[in-house]
């Protein structure tokens, strides 16, 4: 009787764990690959993933003179009455050049000691000042004689000139576009290559910071025109540049179905 109802339980147990068995398997569902967008939680869908970058060139139509002035002495009064000296000579220059004053950025001057070691001590050598300017041209024959009226003046440093756009918000919004276009356009060629079509936009971001667009000019020389060419001539044109190059990059997740 013992040995019947064993069996009895067995054969009882023996069902319940295949009824669990077939729900398991009933309630199992396909898994799909996950991502992690640079937003934050992952996604448990079919997806695809491109990257595009979008460039065009535009002319030039406003140009950044840079130039400093950087002056030695022991005496700080006097250091700051020669940096005075060689400011006004440089708005003077301007002036000539009609460049308005508002059209010029200046940063305050930047006062440092200079120390000497000897024997382990510290003693002070003297005093280094600097100040920074930006003048903003529209023309490149305007920006180009007024390098070169600087270039003779010994004791102002001439920088890099910037070639840029005046006003590039309409510019950079065309550039994002044909990203945006040229990064659907992609993810719609890989998802027909499997035989599926795109679904929602899972992510969209891009790999640039300044709204996804970044500046860059068409040469790296700097507008430095050298004292040999001599006052009253115009500038050389050739050591600035002429054209601006935007672009854009987008990096697009597009869910598949």
């Amino acid at each position: 009787m013992n040995n019947k109802i064993s069996y009895f339980l067995i054969v009882v147990l023996a069902i319940i764990c295949l009824a669990l068995l077939h729900k398991n398997s009933s309630n199992t569902v396909a898994t799909t690959e996950t991502f992690t967008p640079h937003s934050g939680a992952p996604y448990a869908v079919p997806s695809v993933e491109v990257n595009v970058t979008e460039s065009q060139k535009f002319e030039a139509n406003e140009f950044k003179v840079r130039v400093s002035i950087e002056m030695r002495n022991r005496d700080k009064e006097a250091l700051f009455k020669q940096i005075d000296e060689r400011r006004k000579k440089f708005f003077a220059i301007a002036k000539e050049h009609e460049i308005s004053e508002s059209d010029i950025q200046q940063n305050s001057v930047d006062l440092r000691k200079e120390w000497t070691y000897k024997d382990g001590i510290r003693e002070f050598a003297q005093y280094e000042a600097s100040q920074s300017f930006v003048a903003t041209i529209e023309k490149k024959q305007d920006a180009a004689d007024f390098i070169q009226a600087l270039s003779l003046e010994p004791e102002l440093d001439l920088g890099r000139t910037v070639a840029t756009l005046k006003d590039s918000k309409v510019e950079q919004e065309k550039i994002i576009r044909k990203a945006g276009e040229k990064a659907m356009a992609k993810a719609e060629i890989y998802a027909k290559s499997v035989g599926a079509k795109l679904g929602k936009v899972l992510y969209i971001g891009s790999g640039y910071n300044n709204d996804g667009v970044v500046f860059a000019d068409n040469m790296n020389g700097v507008a430095m025109l050298g004292s040999a060419r001599a006052k009253g001539m115009p500038g050389d044109m050739n050591a600035i540049a002429d054209s601006v190059q935007l672009s854009a990059e987008i990096h697009l997740i597009v869910e598949i179905k």
